[in-house]
């Protein structure tokens, strides 16, 4: 059990005043992904410490107290801000610095989230491992190629890495979603009980509110999602997911000038557990390392707590500026475990596999690139059975290969006992003979063939 150590900050006028310039400075330069010298993010991470510091019994003397007792105790000190002021809450207190400790959100002794209100009382058990993740990827057709489509496919493909040797043990099990749309989150949530739900696309916040950009189920283009939207899939789910994570800019970040909450805030208090969310505007490959790191994290058995911990680091040691001040932890329980490691559970073993051998050719995983509206168009139909036969053709070149490999792999991932049998140019006969009798012999799931 971490030590816990709740603070309950208020700000003075004066410090209000005090911090707002620089607090435009700082967001507006996150916005603009401008690099920050560490300098200045000690100073404000000082300013914060300092604000902090009247909210601790003791001052700074519990903090190191309570760091010495988690040392002893081979545990971590968990800070807990708790407030319901939207000022305080729109304030980078992931920066919090200390001359001794540096960095608190970075320090392997503490761990950080934050609250809206105590703990509720109400007690959820941890549903036992393996470890299931839904992860839903959205990147609407009608973004700017250059300048807005998210490199979902390295993400994927990073995640994935972290996390095999877990999923090689059965502990852990990815569900990729074909599309980002509404509609297929809402049929993975409702046949399938997830400990975490991953949602990685745009986010901001308009006029009217917080929203996610999905991808419309007829078009494939935008589709603007509000808080509201996604509750309802959340409580119509076969469980409610207690862990939502929001790979999404500003998901985190209210307007408080208009009163409006963030996406973040949204969830937490219309009862979700635990959310991360995005303070500001996060870089694509910042997200990319957070996400990999966190999940490898938790199936490691960490909480979310001290997983975002070690994404944190993670995002910092990859010089990517001040990107691991982005993530923002919010929960309303007090217990942070995600899955019951003590009870008996049944491994859902697979392997990932680096290379598909089709024919002559040597397909690696990490080499499929942009192929989403053939994936949701596709993919689900072909794999459950709906559209048992694809013939993709082309001239030489254009990636029929590629996707053929990216189905595969994909269907390995989903189908654990599968096998996959491919066949290339040139067809020779006793080759394609023996292929075939190992097939049925084999009561092969599937066949792919690729021309």
């Amino acid at each position: 059990m971490p030590i816990l150590l709740t603070i309950h900050p208020s700000l003075a006028q004066e410090q209000q005043q005090h911090l707002a310039p620089l607090m435009q400075g700082w967001d507006g330069q996150f916005e603009n992904f401008i690099s920050m010298p560490g300098s200045l993010a000690q100073h404000v991470g000082a300013l914060l410490m300092n604000m902090l510091i009247p909210g601790l019994d003791e001052g700074v003397k519990s903090l190191l107290a309570a760091q010495q007792e988690a040392q002893a105790q081979g545990t971590t000190v968990q800070l807990s801000l708790v407030s319901e002021a939207a000022e305080v809450q729109a304030l980078p207190w992931e920066l919090l610095f200390h001359p001794e400790l540096k960095f608190l959100t970075t320090h392997p002794d503490f761990t950080f989230l934050r609250r809206f209100a105590r703990p509720d009382d109400e007690v959820r058990v941890p549903a036992p491992l393996p470890l299931r993740v839904l992860l839903c990827i959205a990147s609407p057709e009608d973004l700017d190629p250059e300048r807005s489509r998210l490199d979902f496919e390295n993400e994927e493909n990073f995640l994935f890495e972290q996390i095999a040797d877990a999923y090689g043990r059965g502990v852990i099990d990815i569900d990729v979603a074909e599309d980002g749309t509404l509609k297929t989150l809402e049929q993975r949530l409702m046949s399938q009980h997830y400990h975490i739900l991953h949602l990685s696309m745009h986010g901001r916040m308009t006029e009217a509110g917080p929203v996610l950009a999905f991808e419309d189920d007829a078009t494939g283009r935008t589709r603007l999602v509000e808080p509201e939207t996604l509750l309802s899939l959340w409580k119509k789910g076969a469980s409610r997911v207690p862990c939502i994570v929001l790979s999404a800019c500003q998901t985190a970040q209210a307007d408080t000038e208009r009163a409006i909450p963030s996406f973040t805030q949204v969830l937490i208090q219309q009862g979700v557990p635990h959310v991360i969310g995005m303070r500001r505007s996060v870089a694509d490959t910042a997200a990319t390392y957070f996400a990999g790191y966190f999940y490898r994290a938790v199936a490691e058995g960490l909480p979310i707590d001290r997983a975002v911990v070690e994404a944190r680091r993670a995002v910092q040691q990859q010089g990517l500026g001040m990107q691991w001040t982005v993530p923002a932890l919010f929960s309303r329980k007090a217990s942070l475990a995600c899955a019951d490691a003590t009870q008996p559970f049944t491994p859902v073993r697979g392997y990932l596999p680096k290379m598909l051998q089709i024919g002559d050719v040597s397909f690696q995983q990490e080499g499929f690139i942009g192929r989403r509206a053939t994936i949701r168009r596709h993919y689900r139909k072909w794999a459950d059975g709906q559209t048992p036969y694809l013939l993709f053709h082309g001239t030489g070149g254009v990636g029929k290969t590629t996707i053929a490999g990216h189905f595969a792999f994909r269907y390995l991932r989903e189908h654990k006992n599968a096998r996959i049998f491919a066949l290339a140019p040139p067809f020779e006969a006793d080759r394609m003979e023996a292929l075939l009798d190992d097939a049925f012999n084999s009561m092969i799931k599937f066949f792919l063939l690729a021309i």
